[in-house]
């Protein structure tokens, strides 16, 4: 099977893209360099699917963009793996985030609902591929960030009072989530949670917006 190769028709079949976006990304982020038939046709191996595979996944799943799903399918972007936690008495913690260590995200991966966790200063602990698909945001990226930075100006206000201590319970907290990429209404869940002797803010939230985001678009120059 390694030594088999396929057409550019072929692939787009296998990996759910088109030809014309395949060709794109090469030309434009290098993501591939298939060799050419004496008819100077594409030919593309197995490893050459994968990398497309993990590009797709890349930003279908975790909302990253072609030049960032690009260098992680290529092994070129690694995630960090310990992430920096700030606590309630503003001291920064090392927290180990493998797989192994917190089962939750494995859960929470599956939900297509937003799910991000909060200190009471409004720090991104975690989040879900949902959540950072949604921002736009590389999940790296969001821990440590503050929340408030991805909600539209004229909610930031509302968006602070749901993670001020002391930390309540609220259902459909109606929040606008924007980014330089994204932007929609959120309703969230929010629930005050203890762990490691701190308290904390899970919240879990669903889209209302009609509009979508169209994964495949071609990114400006």
């Amino acid at each position: 099977m390694k030594d088999v190769d396929f057409t550019i028709a072929e692939v787009a079949s296998m990996v759910g893209l088109t030809p014309h976006t395949i060709r794109a990304w090469e030309r434009r982020y290098l993501a591939l360099t298939p060799r050419r038939s004496s008819a100077n046709h594409r030919r593309y191996k197995m490893e050459d699917v994968e990398v497309l595979r993990r590009v797709r996944q890349g930003v279908s799943l975790m909302g990253l963009s072609l030049k960032v799903a690009v260098l992680r399918a290529q092994g070129d972007l690694v995630e960090p793996e310990i992430d920096l936690i700030r606590t309630t008495s503003g001291q920064t913690e090392a927290a180990d985030q493998s797989q192994d260590q917190v089962p939750w995200r494995a859960v929470a991966d599956l939900s297509p609902l937003l799910t991000v966790i909060l200190t009471p200063e409004g720090r991104i602990v975690d989040a879900n591929i949902a959540f950072a698909r949604a921002t736009g945001v590389m999940r790296g990226s969001l821990r440590g960030a503050r929340f408030a930075e991805l909600v539209d100006a004229h909610d930031r206000a509302k968006a602070v009072k749901a993670y001020r201590p002391p930390l309540q319970q609220r259902r459909g907290w109606e929040l606008n989530l924007r980014t330089k990429l994204v932007s929609g209404l959120y309703s969230f869940d929010c629930w005050p949670l203890h762990s490691g002797g701190h308290w904390l803010l899970g919240m879990i939230g669903r889209d209302l917006s009609a509009s979508g985001m169209d994964l495949w678009a071609p990114e400006g120059p």
